[in-house]
Parts: C-alpha cells; sequence; structure tokens
C-alpha cells in the first residue's frame, strides 16, 4: 500500500481506500475471514457527525465494506441481504456531547467573552437614560418639581426618578427573565436557574440606577443613551479584559460598576461550571485568581440600585435643580389664616437676569 497509494505530506493518496486480508478460512489453521480497510487521510473518516447521513464513512467506507461481505457471501454460497441496517455510535452519548462542549466553551466565556452577555440587560440603559435626559430638555422634569406640592422639595424629585426607574424595569423584566432562562438552559445546565434569574434581574435594575446617575449629567438628550451605553460596554470590556485580576481589583470594579459587577459573575459561574459543578454562592469558583464568594457581587448590586438614584438625584440637583432658598410650598399643615379660596399665591417673586460681559463693558451708553 505504501508503494500503490502514495501518500502527499498531508497525507493524501490516490486511493480513495483499500481492503487488506489477514486470513481466509481453511488458511493457516483460521476458520474466518480477516480483513481491515484501510481509508484515504484526506476523507476524514475521523470527525463523524451522527446526526448527518453524508459522512465519509457512510459515503466511501460502509459501500466499500458491503461490496467485501457481498464478495464473501457468494463465494460461502450465502445470499446477501439487500438492505442493511446502519448502527452509527460514539464514545458519548449526545447529551455526554453537549456537556463537553458547555466544559470546553467556559474557557471562552472566562478568557474573552463572557461579556457578551450584558447585551441582554444593557438595553434599558439606552432607553431609560434618553428618556431621562428628554424629560430634562423639554422642561418636564422641572415642571413635575415645580407643580408638586410636597412638605420636601425632594419628594417630587424621588417621585419622578422612582417612577421612571419602575416604569422602565417593568418593561424590560420579561426580556432579562427569557435571557438568563436561554442562558441557563444552553450554558449553566449544572448551576440552578434561580441563580442565573436572580442575578440577571439584580443587575438590570442596578443597570438601570445606574442609567440614572448617568443621564443626570446630561442636559440635552442628543447621544446621551448612546454615550452611557458605550461607557457601559467599556467598563465590562475593561473587567473581561484584566487575566488574573486579585481580589482587591475586582472588588473595588464590582462595588463601583455594575458592568464590571456582571462580567466577573458571569465569570464566576463558567469557573463551577467547566468543573461540571453548580456554582455555591456561598465560596469562591475553582481555580479563581480572586477569592470572592457570589453572594458578594449580588450584594453589591443591591446597593447599587439604591445608591445609584440617590447619587443621581444630588448631581442632577447639582447641576440642573431649580430650588431656591426663597421658594416655600404651602400645605394644609401650614396654611395658617391663608383664604382657602386661593389656589396660588406668589409673594415677592422676582426674576433677575444678569447681564454679560459685553453689556457690562458699555452699560455707560444707556446712562443719562
Amino acid at each position: 500500500l505504501p508503494w500503490l497509494c502514495r501518500a502527499s505530506l498531508r497525507g493524501v493518496t490516490p486511493c480513495f481506500g483499500a481492503v487488506q486480508f489477514q486470513g481466509a478460512p481453511g488458511e493457516n489453521g483460521q476458520g474466518m475471514w480477516n480483513y481491515t480497510i484501510r481509508a484515504d487521510g484526506a476523507l476524514g473518516v475521523g470527525r463523524i457527525y451522527v446526526k448527518n447521513d453524508d459522512n465519509d464513512a457512510e459515503v466511501y467506507m460502509l459501500p466499500l465494506q458491503r461490496a467485501v461481505d457481498m464478495a464473501i457471501a457468494k463465494v460461502n454460497g450465502i445470499e446477501f441481504p439487500e438492505l442493511q441496517d446502519e448502527y452509527p455510535f460514539t464514545s458519548m452519548t449526545q447529551d455526554e456531547r453537549n456537556d463537553y462542549i458547555r466544559q470546553v466553551f467556559q474557557d471562552v466565556l472566562i478568557n474573552w467573552l463572557g461579556l457578551a452577555f450584558i447585551v441582554a440587560p444593557i438595553f434599558v440603559v439606552y432607553h431609560l437614560a434618553g428618556f431621562v435626559a428628554t424629560e430634562r430638555e423639554s422642561g418636564i422634569s422641572t415642571l413635575i418639581d415645580a407643580m408638586m406640592a410636597a412638605p420636601s422639595p425632594w419628594l417630587p424629585q424621588a417621585a419622578r426618578l422612582m417612577s421612571n426607574h419602575i416604569a422602565f424595569s417593568l418593561i424590560y423584566l420579561p426580556g432579562w427573565i427569557a435571557s438568563s432562562m436561554t442562558l441557563w438552559s444552553n450554558v449553566y445546565r449544572h448551576t440552578n436557574a434561580g441563580i442565573v434569574l436572580i442575578h440577571f434581574v439584580l443587575s438590570g435594575l442596578a443597570f438601570a440606577s445606574l442609567a440614572i446617575l448617568g443621564a443626570s449629567f446630561f442636559k440635552k438628550a442628543q447621544l446621551s443613551g448612546v454615550s452611557i451605553t458605550i461607557i457601559f460596554l467599556v467598563l465590562a470590556i475593561i473587567a473581561q479584559l484584566l487575566s488574573d485580576p486579585n481580589t482587591a481589583t475586582v472588588v473595588v470594579l464590582s462595588m463601583l460598576f455594575a458592568p464590571c459587577n456582571f462580567t466577573f459573575f458571569i465569570t464566576f459561574l463558567s469557573r463551577w461550571e467547566k468543573q461540571k459543578l453548580g456554582a455555591d454562592l456561598g465560596k469562591v469558583a475553582p481555580e479563581s485568581p480572586w477569592n470572592v464568594p457570589g453572594i458578594v457581587f449580588w450584594i453589591f448590586l443591591i446597593v447599587q440600585i439604591f445608591v445609584y438614584p440617590t447619587i443621581g438625584a444630588f448631581v442632577e440637583r447639582w447641576l440642573h435643580g431649580t430650588a431656591s432658598s426663597g421658594r416655600n410650598i404651602v400645605t394644609e399643615n401650614n396654611r395658617g389664616d391663608l383664604d382657602p379660596d386661593v389656589a396660588v399665591r406668589l409673594t415677592e417673586f422676582t426674576k433677575i437676569y444678569s447681564p454679560g460681559p459685553l453689556r457690562r463693558a458699555f452699560s455707560f451708553i444707556s446712562k443719562p
């Protein structure tokens, strides 16, 4: 065979197959036919796809074996069946194969692809940030804060921000649930489904809170949602590119930024899945360079859900607020002797327009 079917450096020969006989009935005391089928290395006989029926082994090798068996049956006077059953098999079952693929895929998630799953909760950032900035640009936020009678000037602002947060979170909640269940069923089958679900919901709520904080820096709606979304993606990429971060780095980034928290927790789940184990939130992930249990990431997310909007309210009030020390809200508790038929009363209400530098420089022109 090495001379008749001379192979190239790639193992390709002009023969698609050959039959090598080691023995036959009555030869050297043997009582059976003994042969081996040699296949060309270029046919890819080592790659069998059990769900297909056009593998090289089925197209070339099995027909060759059938022809040899048919010739043997004819020599022995045996009627060869017209149809034969094919029983393909591999060293693993389909479930074992899927499990192996998931296990190998975890290295990809740990090293560079874990941040891809952030696309599920990040859409609320673009939508919510743009909406809050649009309200501010159009004056609706100022109108709501001015027209809502409340004992404290913080209450109208808090009600406005909370209503936006709750409304958008409820809109995107079904998407977070569906995404988490899809990820669990295809990637993290050894982990409890509730862990993946809760993490996506907490991350989505934290993303919405951080969107409110980010939107507080924008007075105009143009590019506000795009800019904040890009910042989120950059933070997630930074967390993914850190090959072997230490514990302090992971704790600080996860505590300050929700996108980093999300990426690190995906890595945490992948390290457990790589060992074919379910994630344990109370323990450190196997072969992890940082010693942070999974529950710590959830604690950070819960804190971020409430802290981000609070900081955003302070920033918004500092940059865009309309409050003044001379503005008082009158409620039923402090009406006193005011006329009950008067709905609105303004006392010493003034508006001061400060002249520009050019106006101040030439103000003498208007003097008598």
